[in-house]
């Protein structure tokens, strides 16, 4: 029930907390799983992106992926998903690195 100004400053400093530690850091956007408000998560998903510009972090959109999970009751992928979310990361890695 939190606010999106709310969430974003709380992660805004989770990042920064974590930047002290670590440079690396991929942010996952959320995916639907059919208990989420959609449009809330359209709006979360737009400040992860816009976090992940402002902090030079990688940003990996896996709201495609919810086509892998089981039912939409269940908010783990199956492993098809995991496979296909794998994926995406490695490819914004490799496309950071280089």
């Amino acid at each position: 029930n939190k606010s999106i100004t709310s969430i974003k400053n709380d992660l805004n400093n989770l990042i920064k907390e974590i930047k002290r530690y670590n440079n690396n850091i991929c942010l996952l956007s959320k995916y639907y799983i059919g208990i989420d408000k959609f449009d809330k998560l359209k709006d979360l998903n737009n400040m992860y992106r816009d976090l992940s510009k402002e902090h030079n972090l990688i940003y990996v959109n896996i709201e495609d992926t919810s086509y892998y999970l089981a039912n939409n009751r269940n908010i783990y992928p199956t492993s098809n998903g995991y496979k296909e979310i794998s994926e995406l990361l490695i490819k914004a890695i490799n496309i950071k690195d280089k």
